[in-house]
């Protein structure tokens, strides 16, 4: 059994509710429906003021990984350290120039040193930025000499031994209270 309509609007269709010359439904989720709430509801997106942002470019600048800087961040908004993400979103610019703006300091910094007289800052300097390395007779490797020594008597082969090995002896540094002969000097 079906129920019938008898209304006097049956069997026509619904008309939209609409403001006259407007497209635009009114329903639950327009600004007419509520007045008094404002368009944009939740928390306020962080926004950086001067001085987060000199804080986040002396930290990048300083070598800190993203995840340290935004632990010493805070959100004014919620009191909590910015994550990582609202970091590189909000920062950008501070952590791809600190570093630049940090090495630019240190090597002006290093460059007036260097031509002051500095000599170590020059020695770093020629080494680092100039491709300059030390070089000393322990980096050259020594010639290979094949010897035969079926050529030698014995007594010529205990006398280059014996040379060897105060060579060996030579090359290692006395320690401190010892002597030559190998054993510390006694106190009576």
């Amino acid at each position: 059994m079906a129920i019938r309509n008898s209304s006097p609007q049956a069997g026509k269709p619904k008309k939209s509710r609409t403001r006259e010359g407007s497209a635009k439904p009114r329903g639950r989720g327009s600004a007419d429906y509520f007045p008094l709430i404002k368009k944009r509801m939740g928390r306020p997106p962080f926004e950086p003021t001067t001085e987060p942002r000199n804080t986040v470019e002396m930290l990048a600048g300083l070598g800190l990984c993203h995840h340290d800087i935004c632990l010493l961040i805070i959100n004014p908004n919620t009191n909590k350290p910015l994550s990582e993400k609202t970091l590189r979103k909000k920062f950008t610019r501070e952590l791809d120039i600190g570093s630049v703006k940090t090495n630019a300091a240190v090597v002006k910094a290093l460059y007036i040193k260097a031509t002051k007289g500095d000599v170590t800052a020059a020695i770093w300097w020629t080494k680092c930025r100039m491709g300059w390395k030390d070089t000393s007779r322990n980096d050259v490797p020594p010639p290979v000499v094949n010897i035969n020594l079926s050529e030698y008597s014995d007594e010529q082969l205990d006398a280059i031994e014996a040379a060897l090995e105060a060579l060996e002896r030579a090359k290692k540094p006395v320690a401190a209270g010892s002597q030559p002969g190998g054993e510390a000097p006694t106190r009576h």
